[in-house]
């Protein structure tokens, strides 16, 4: 991956979202404040960095006064936002004490509150909330009594599909009826998918090394394809003074290594942080090209890089690059049966073997039909 290789506009959106700036920057700032506004404001938009862009115009003042106020609008819905997901965030804490029962919320506002200077300067979008298996049912009749719709609606499985697919499935998507500002939920029980190595669930929130490793898989497994969750690490780094001796240590410990690894080397490689020290002599970019490759294209893709079947499989390749362990009981469970199939067809518990049995033609039916 090589910073050079991206377009001019999203050179310069990458070095105006960093935290801090050295004197190239400064210098490339200056030699391209003639890009293309609306191709800046775009990008700005793809990689959900409005906020970042509007501190950086805010402080440097290197655009007209109009693009000023386009961005302005952006950033002020987005603070509704933020507000919208504190106040919710309180609610559901709230309800889960009443209950006495445990459960933290990842990335979002938790990340925006600690490492930036203000909760509204991160994009936001939906709460992630996590919680222990046997409470998701609980949660979910809460939030749907809050105006929240699931998908799927947990609450209409048997036993049997319930059991499936928890075991396939890490979380459940919530979206609100509550008005344009209200965030959509995410309710976990585990962190990640069924696929790789990284299986941690930890039951309260995690500890700052963990978190950071954590941080570095969702970004990893994603391909980094959104400026927003690369431009938290940095910032992470630099107010939290990891040791990168129990980082590395820890990464071992959680299967992540090359997690952390890609991680490092895609800040390097992009322009927005160098590589620590102390670990610089054991980074080998060419170990990874084939992942950094992949990256860069997800980063410098004007669109979802996940919306045909052929980017779908390229995709589907990364993650397969990723895992030591190709194959586990719960990813080859995805490829049996899921939800979809159960809205074509209702079976009861005693005959849910039989979806095994279907799933071919039920596919089919969906390509077709």
């Amino acid at each position: 991956m090589d910073f050079n290789d991206f377009p001019p506009a999203l050179q310069l959106l990458i070095i105006l979202c960093k935290p801090e700036w050295s004197e190239f920057d400064l210098a490339f700032m200056q030699e391209h404040r003639s890009t293309n506004q609306d191709l800046l404001l775009q990008w700005a938009t793809r990689h959900r960095v409005e906020p970042l862009l509007w501190k950086a115009q805010q402080k440097i003042r290197l655009f007209s006064a109009s693009f000023s106020d386009r961005l302005e609008k952006n950033v002020r819905e987005n603070q509704r936002r933020a507000l919208q997901s504190k106040a919710l965030q309180a609610k559901l804490f709230g309800l889960m004490q009443e209950k006495d029962i445990s459960g933290f919320f990842l990335k979002g506002t938790a990340i925006a509150e600690r490492f930036y200077d203000d909760v509204a300067e991160r994009h936001v979008l939906d709460l992630d909330l996590c919680v222990g298996e046997d409470n998701i049912q609980w949660m979910t009749e809460e939030l749907i009594r809050l105006g929240f719709q699931p998908s799927p609606n947990i609450l209409h499985f048997n036993p049997a599909q319930w059991n499936y697919f928890k075991t396939t499935h890490h979380d459940i998507y919530f979206s609100s009826s509550a008005g344009r500002y209200s965030p959509p939920v995410e309710l976990h029980w585990r962190l990640r998918s069924s696929f790789g190595d990284f299986d941690f669930n930890p039951i309260g929130p995690m500890h700052p090394c963990d978190e950071f490793l954590y941080l570095c898989v969702h970004g990893t497994e994603h391909g980094w394809f959104r400026l927003k969750w690369l431009m938290d690490m940095p910032r992470i780094i630099l107010k939290s003074g990891l040791d990168w001796n129990s980082i590395v240590q820890r990464a071992v410990e959680l299967n992540c290594s090359k997690h952390l690894d890609i991680t490092l080397l895609v800040l390097d490689g992009s322009g927005i942080m160098p590589l620590p020290d102390a670990l610089r002599s054991m980074l080998d970019p060419v170990k990874y090209q084939y992942q950094l490759n992949y990256i860069a294209k997800a980063i410098g893709s004007t669109s979802h890089f996940n919306e045909t079947d052929q980017n779908r499989w390229n995709y589907f390749r990364y993650l397969w690059s990723l895992s030591s362990h190709k194959w586990n009981g719960r990813f080859i469970l995805n490829f049996l049966t899921s939800p979809n199939d159960w809205k074509i067809i209702s079976l009861p518990s005693s005959l849910f073997f039989l979806y095994f049995l279907m799933r071919p033609f039920l596919w089919a039916y969906r390509r077709i039909g």
